[in-house]
């Protein structure tokens, strides 16, 4: 991920759909992989009547941590969670701090992101914003704490004890060395042990891991078939690590993924054996819809006419039936996708050929071609220089159409509705990407009151 710039993450489907997001892009097709009898080969089919019927896989044989039992504490996360991403490229243009956020309406920040070295090594991503900038000392706390956003998510612990600070490593740009670190033993455990010594130093809560993808890859990103496997590996090594901290500490430690919206990563990640060392997992239900299709769509549908479609509920369902739903967060995106050129009024520009925007200029909070922050759509767009409003109950999506611009995104009525679904089903809570995207803390503020949390009172 570069400094400054928003990339939001990447959903891929086998074949047939394509969609993408972060807990970071990808243009990619999904390769269809090879014959597994855990294949997933189409979500559609297993939520309607199949189920995943999953086989041993061989584990590698010269590691002595495959015969080790790794258990994870007892979470102390019970939920609901409203977990925000907060990115260090926000205190670039966006001019945010980590003074902007409001832990009165949070339980969790996942700070994006670290970087990790061919050698498996947990690096500081950007050293001038993460350790050197002077942020001043408006949150308190020790005045050596006001230099970078380490000192300042100290300074913000120190003053909201409740809120859990997690350092997500990895995202869209920073894949690359996941597949070849979590295939090597050697490099796999320092991996684990430089992430646990990472949230020792910096006083943080735990790791959350953004690997994008294993098995199937992203944007140049290596990966092999028995990613999987190895992908099970790395976050045992990680738990005993962040085990062995905590004791030394006398903490409990978080760990955590991102997860793709699509069932296929269930077995990319041989997920429902990986849980055992996980607390909970962030599911990327956004990005459906994007440039990489020349038609207008709503890019974090809760549900859509099609039944072959990738949705949030078709997404929370397969996952549900394999994985335990208070384990599992629902993703919300703070941010809008937008077409131009769009090919036909019909239903208000919904479903029609378009072309993706390119070229940046299109208002305040537009970072990425396509891409429009929430509050930059509010702002500047509904009901402004001819855009007009729209709902769609279906999807459960807010619109702006002009006749030639179309933008899908999220608003407060919309993230209301998707955040009792995840009450309705069960699951542990939300988390959104990204902070920036909701500067004026309205969505955050629906959210917290919608779950019912007690520091939003």
């Amino acid at each position: 991920m570069k400094k400054g710039i928003f990339v939001p993450a990447l959903l891929l489907i086998t074949t047939v759909i394509l969609s993408f997001n972060s807990c970071s892009k990808d243009t990619q097709e999904n390769k269809k992989g090879d014959d597994k009898d855990t294949m997933i080969d189409n979500i559609t089919d297993n939520i309607k009547e199949t189920d995943i019927t999953l086989t041993p896989t061989q584990k590698p044989n010269l590691d002595p941590l495959v015969n080790e039992l790794v258990t994870k504490p007892e979470s102390q996360d019970k939920g609901p969670r409203s977990l925000a991403y907060f990115t260090s490229w926000s205190s670039y243009d966006r001019a945010l701090a980590v003074k902007d956020i409001d832990p009165n309406l949070l339980t969790h920040i996942n700070f994006a992101f670290a970087n990790l070295t061919e050698d498996g090594e947990v690096i500081i991503g950007d050293e001038e914003h993460d350790l050197n900038k002077d942020f001043g000392t408006e949150l308190g706390g020790k005045d050596e704490d006001r230099y970078g956003h380490m000192g300042q998510f100290k300074q913000l612990k120190e003053k909201y004890p409740h809120i859990k600070v997690l350092i997500s490593i990895g995202g869209w740009s920073w894949s690359h060395n996941f597949s070849d670190v979590a295939a090597d033993p050697v490099k796999r455990d320092r991996f684990a042990a430089s992430a646990a010594e990472f949230i020792a130093k910096y006083g943080l809560d735990g790791i959350d891991i953004d690997w994008e993808y294993p098995v199937e890859g992203g944007d140049n990103i290596m990966h092999r078939v028995n990613d999987n496997d190895n992908y099970e590996m790395l976050l045992k090594a990680t738990r005993k690590a962040l085990n062995e901290q905590g004791t030394e500490d006398g903490k409990t430690y978080l760990l955590t993924i991102c997860a793709r919206a699509t069932g296929r990563f269930i077995l990319d990640a041989n997920l429902i054996d990986s849980m055992q060392y996980l607390d909970f997992i962030n599911l990327m239900t956004y990005d459906f819809h994007g440039p990489w299709e020349r038609m207008t769509g709503f890019h974090t549908a809760l549900y859509d006419q099609n039944k072959g479609a990738l949705t949030i509920d078709s997404s929370v369902t397969i996952y549900s039936k394999y994985i335990n739903p208070a384990d599992i967060n629902l993703g919300l995106a703070f941010y809008g996708r937008g077409w131009t050129n769009v090919g036909d009024t019909t239903d208000n520009g919904v479903k029609q050929t378009a072309q993706s925007i390119s070229g940046i200029g299109y208002g305040l909070g537009t970072w990425e071609a396509g891409v429009f922050d929430a509050w930059d759509i509010v702002d500047n767009y509904v009901g402004k220089n001819g855009y007009v409003g729209y709902y769609d109950e279906m999807a459960q999506s807010p619109y702006v159409f002009d006749g030639i611009t179309w933008i899908g995104y999220d608003d407060e009525q919309s993230i209301k509705v998707k955040t009792e679904y995840a009450m309705e089903k069960g699951l542990g809570g939300v988390f959104f990407w990204e902070f920036g995207g909701d500067r004026n803390l309205v969505l955050q503020k629906v959210i917290a009151e919608t779950l019912g949390l007690e520091t939003a009172q």
